[in-house]
């Protein structure tokens, strides 16, 4: 989930918004080029201007959920450190 926060957002600093398989398919390539991604996009339906957007406010949305998401990540991950180590082998 972090990874689609982050090239949602690499999308939209590149005055586009991407949603639904648009934005799955490009968080599933291996690829951050976003302009030779669009190159593969048959239907732009699920791509949208940023400028129809408040940007502003839709990266300071987006920018909390990843950092959320990193700071749940960060405690899992101590947390199955901790388990790891108490566990009996």
């Amino acid at each position: 989930m972090i990874g689609s926060h982050e090239k949602f957002l690499h999308a939209l600093d590149n005055g586009l918004v991407l949603t639904g398989d648009t934005l799955r398919h490009f968080v599933a390539s291996d690829s951050d080029d976003l302009d030779e991604f669009m190159e593969t996009i048959e239907d732009e339906a699920e791509v949208g201007d940023a400028a129809d957007y408040n940007v502003d406010e839709l990266v300071a949305a987006v920018s909390a959920d990843r950092d959320l998401l990193e700071r749940f990540l960060e405690r899992v991950g101590s947390w199955t450190t901790t388990a790891t180590r108490r566990s009996p082998r």
